[in-house]
């Protein structure tokens, strides 16, 4: 019921895949593209800068559900961010996004920015735009240790932001999820690590890693909407009961946040 945006910032777009998009056929111009490289450039290339970041809006098969595409080409927005980063003292690398983001707000309840597994230009921009942080990370020691360190130098970031820009950026909640969870006793060791490392910041209950997921996504469905009566179905009760489980527990940050807004402007 809640009005979604999800956006996708990864070069690869294994989001927009997901989604039934083909990449190859997504138009540069209707990503977040257009923010990275600045008015001026795109004007420059003989491109209409865009009128709102709603054009680059389209609608989901589900209902109440839109996405922003991305494909191989936002990868020149990493080095454009770069270079104007070098070329312009006074440029906010940290802000395109979220100056972006302004235009479409009010229309949902809840934007979504899925990044590329790196810490980059672009992926410091969509930290800056976000109320909150989710970081998903299977229990295997180096995913453990890239989580670490994300978490480290994401801090440096806005460290550097702060000190550089004078912009102060605070989150109202930030998680790590536990992925790919397989329940044998090398996954139960380093899951309790993981909540004993990040304590609260640690999603109680980890994803299971399932068969139900894998075989659907070839078919670009959800759990929600495989059959219940079909072969596998105690696989796919176990898969849709931790879905369910860790959803509620993220749905509840995002009810505490809207909360607490509420009270601030009472």
């Amino acid at each position: 019921g809640y009005r979604t945006l999800v956006i996708d910032t990864d070069p690869q777009g294994s989001l927009s895949t997901t989604f039934g998009l083909k990449p190859t056929e997504i138009d540069d111009w209707k990503t977040v593209l257009p923010y990275f490289y600045g008015r001026a450039m795109v004007e420059a290339e003989g491109n209409e800068w865009p009128k709102s970041f709603a054009e680059s809006v389209q609608p989901t098969y589900w209902t109440g559900l839109d996405i922003v595409g991305a494909n191989l080409n936002l990868y020149s927005g990493e080095f454009v961010l770069g270079m104007r980063r070098n070329t312009d003292p006074e440029f906010r690398f940290h802000t395109p996004l979220d100056e972006a983001l302004e235009d479409v707000r009010g229309q949902y309840d809840i934007i979504l920015i899925d990044n590329p597994p790196a810490l980059s230009l672009s992926t410091a921009a969509a930290i800056f735009a976000a109320d909150g942080l989710v970081i998903p990370c299977p229990p295997e020691a180096l995913d453990f240790e890239s989580a670490r360190a994300f978490i480290k130098l994401a801090a440096e970031i806005l460290r550097a932001v702060r000190s550089g820009f004078n912009t102060s950026k605070e989150f109202e909640f930030l998680r790590v999820l536990i992925t790919k969870y397989n329940g044998l006793p090398a996954h139960q060791f380093m899951a309790q690590r993981m909540l004993d490392v990040f304590k609260d910041r640690c999603v109680e209950v980890p994803m299971l890693q399932s068969a139900a997921v894998q075989s659907l996504g070839t078919e670009l469905k959800t759990l929600y909407e495989a059959d219940p009566t079909a072969k596998g179905r105690a696989v796919l009760k176990r898969a849709v009961e931790s879905a369910n489980a860790v959803n509620a527990v993220i749905e509840q940050d995002v009810i505490s946040v809207f909360q607490a807004r509420q009270q601030r402007r009472r």
